[in-house]
């Protein structure tokens, strides 16, 4: 999931915002697997203005529904291009590749700046924590506590609830919580444009040399 300007950022004062929610068949070869032909468009996000968390997470649900179906029982084919006869095909999302603030919306976590969980894989917390490269003290968060979390803010009676919820952990509901093998520690990554090129080689160039 990503959101662009679509009158490019040249435009002055022009802050419109269309988000697009996208997928790459890893079956295909690598040559072929991110031509504009090949990417599967799942869903446009129309603007003007990027959406909150729950208006995002609409547009997500009946995507990720069908990949839980995929996923079990599968999908019923009567041939493919391997077979001439009836064949099972399971599908399932390995990764979800976004920028950080896109990643911390669409896996329904608190985001980066929040304060607290400052991170998506391991149980650091504070802005303190930012610099700590030590990291035998690292410990990954525990998924299932984060599930249990989300299904927890889910099911609050009261607005109340789930803010309290969402503030000691850092969780609340999205629809990925629907794939049985989703796993935000593993699978949820900060794609290499923002945090190398302009994220790590950025800071280093400007602030380190």
């Amino acid at each position: 999931m990503d959101f662009f300007n679509p009158n490019s950022i040249r435009a002055r004062g022009n802050h419109h915002s269309v988000g697009v929610i996208s997928a790459a068949n890893l079956a295909l070869i690598t040559d072929n697997r991110y031509l504009p032909e090949s990417m599967f468009i799942g869903g446009i996000i129309p603007g003007p203005k990027e959406p909150d968390f729950e208006q995002c997470d609409h547009f997500l649900c009946p995507i990720i529904e069908q990949f839980r179906r995929t996923w079990s029982p599968g999908v019923q084919l009567s041939r493919t291009a391997d077979s001439d006869s009836n064949v099972l095909v399971e599908a399932a999302i390995i990764l979800s590749v976004n920028d950080l603030p896109a990643a911390r919306k669409l896996a329904g976590l608190q985001g980066h700046s929040s304060g607290l969980y400052i991170c998506s894989v391991c149980d650091l917390q504070g802005k303190n924590s930012i610099m700590d490269t030590n990291h035998s003290r690292w410990s990954c968060c525990n998924v299932q506590r984060m599930r249990d979390a989300a299904y927890a803010w889910r099911t609050a009676d009261t607005l109340a609830q789930r803010k309290k919820i969402f503030e000691e952990h850092g969780v609340r509901w999205s629809s990925m919580w629907l794939l049985p093998y989703w796993d935000p520690t593993r699978m949820l990554v900060v794609d290499s444009m923002h945090c190398i090129l302009e994220g790590i080689v950025h800071y280093h160039c400007r602030h380190v040399l």
